[in-house]
């Protein structure tokens, strides 16, 4: 169960794809380190919180954004007793290097696809509330740490 339960958190555990003064949307690369865990057990299922510490690496981003951010993600994933997931959700807020803020929302599904966009934002966020992304984890370590893949959704 941990490595589907860690592959869904990094799964919502940054999803910060934009739209930057008119610039096309960006691909952008995440790390993620999980620093708490709490597990609310049931019979037929459990409910996983997940909080963690992501790196976004914007390298692609335009001229005027931030090359890396820094975020903590909020992720609660329902599991079932074979340890599938059956869904869940994740919540990312940032404050970037220039100080502007953002929040993002992102699903999951039980296969382990996921969509999201900006909730909310400040100064040059502000301007891209709604900015739509997908994104799929592309490895994984024994402790849980993730490497995951964000780009636009198209």
């Amino acid at each position: 169960m941990k490595k589907s339960t860690v592959f869904v958190t990094a799964l919502l555990l940054s999803s910060n794809v934009a739209l930057a003064d008119g610039h096309a949307l960006w691909p952008t690369i995440g790390f993620q380190t999980t620093t708490a865990t709490d597990m609310m057990e049931g019979t037929s299922g459990n409910i996983l919180h997940v909080t963690s510490t992501d790196i976004w690496d914007y390298a692609q981003a335009p001229d005027g954004w931030p090359t890396i951010v820094e975020a903590t993600c909020h992720n609660t994933v329902l599991t079932l007793p074979d340890g599938s997931v059956a869904g869940g959700i994740g919540v990312c807020e940032s404050i970037d290097p220039d100080g502007d803020a953002s929040v993002w929302y992102g699903e999951i599904s039980p296969t382990f696809a996921y969509d999201g966009k900006l909730l909310a934002g400040s100064g040059k966020y502000e301007k891209i509330v709604g900015a739509q992304f997908t994104g799929q984890v592309t490895g994984q370590l024994q402790n849980g740490a993730s490497i995951y893949h964000v780009k636009p959704k198209t």
